[in-house]
């Protein structure tokens, strides 16, 4: 930890801060005139640092939902990044801000999955997914605990702060995070972009929370870790700005095979190595699983009891069938 020039600290993921530092800082605060009564901190990377990347987070949540509605999660994964990405551009297009809502894209799935499960409920599956995405997030979660020092600080100072966040999740889910981690009652608020269309990016989130608080940027610190959002476009709006520096998460580096090829990759790897040579076409031994699976899940859950193989196949299909019910113990017929 060190003062830059312009005296802002730096916080490291979890540091601390000893009580003559905390002095330390409030006095070149003051003699700069720089005594806030407003402070605005940033979410993700600031005070809650995950374990897992955003798209490690995305992955666990495609499983999670890939179970409840028997969707391949490499698939979900893939809708769920393909839509958002487009309504982002489609956004930016139209608004100058690239910020969409979750119901959106839940909705955008919703759509696109109901030409492979036709009787799918919008709601439930958008109230289904909400719920997979929030505990997926939760046990990622972890409290910076430096940053935590600092806002009790700054609370025993009598300053007030607010929640200023960039993020597809309104308020609901980040006052629901916050208290899973025990400091929601630190913040009088929570801003979110996603809840106004307008961004920290842009700088047009500053201008409307500034506005709802009626309050002048002159009285603001802004504490966060991005370069642009929470720095530089901070500063534009007219804000004091304490940087802080995120310790970014590395990636899983077999990341990539899951999102091609689904969760239990290595399973899938093991066998085919372990058989491939031995059995003709063993690679076509998981899809034809992943299909009884599925047939089975889709019948038992439209409480169905009998199926009908019309294709050229459906014989052997049928064999397969009998035996994945004789072997799981699932089916009545």
């Amino acid at each position: 930890m060190a003062f830059f020039a312009e005296e802002r600290l730096v916080f490291e993921k979890n540091a601390g801060f000893p009580a003559d530092l905390l002095t330390a800082r409030r006095e070149c605060g003051r003699m700069n005139g720089m005594d806030k009564r407003i402070v605005f901190v940033d979410c993700f990377n600031t005070v809650i640092n995950r374990s897992l990347t955003a798209e490690e987070v995305l992955f666990d949540f495609a499983v999670r939902l890939g179970k409840a509605f028997s969707v391949e999660p490499a698939y979900l994964y893939r809708l769920f990044t393909g839509i958002k990405r487009s309504l982002a551009v489609r956004n930016k297009l139209h608004t100058g801000e690239s910020e969409l809502k979750f119901d959106e894209i839940l909705d955008a799935m919703a759509a696109k999955l109901r030409e492979r499960i036709p009787d799918l409920d919008t709601d439930h599956f958008r109230t289904r997914a909400a719920a997979c995405y929030f505990e997926c997030e939760k046990e990622a979660h972890a409290l910076n605990e430096g940053v935590k020092e600092r806002i009790y600080a700054l609370r025993g100072e009598g300053c007030k702060l607010y929640i200023v966040s960039d993020f597809y999740c309104g308020r609901d889910f980040l006052a629901g995070w916050l208290k899973h981690l025990g400091i929601d009652s630190c913040f009088e608020d929570i801003f979110v972009s996603c809840d106004y269309m307008l961004s920290k990016r842009t700088g047009r989130l500053y201008r409307k929370v500034l506005d709802e608080l009626n309050a002048a940027p002159e009285q603001v610190l802004m504490i966060g870790d991005n370069p642009h959002s929470d720095n530089r476009m901070a500063k534009r709006a007219g804000l004091t700005v304490e940087p802080v520096r995120a310790v970014r998460v590395r990636r899983d580096r077999d990341f990539r095979k899951r999102c091609r090829l689904g969760a239990n990759y290595p399973e899938f790897e093991k066998i085919f190595a372990e058989y491939g040579d031995t059995y003709n076409f063993s690679n076509y031994a998981f899809p034809l699983f992943l299909f009884e699976k599925r047939l089975l899940d889709c019948l038992e859950e439209r409480k169905q009891t009998d199926v009908f193989f019309l294709a050229r196949e459906g014989q052997f299909l049928k064999r397969l069938f009998d035996e994945y019910r004789a072997r799981t113990g699932r089916g009545e017929r």
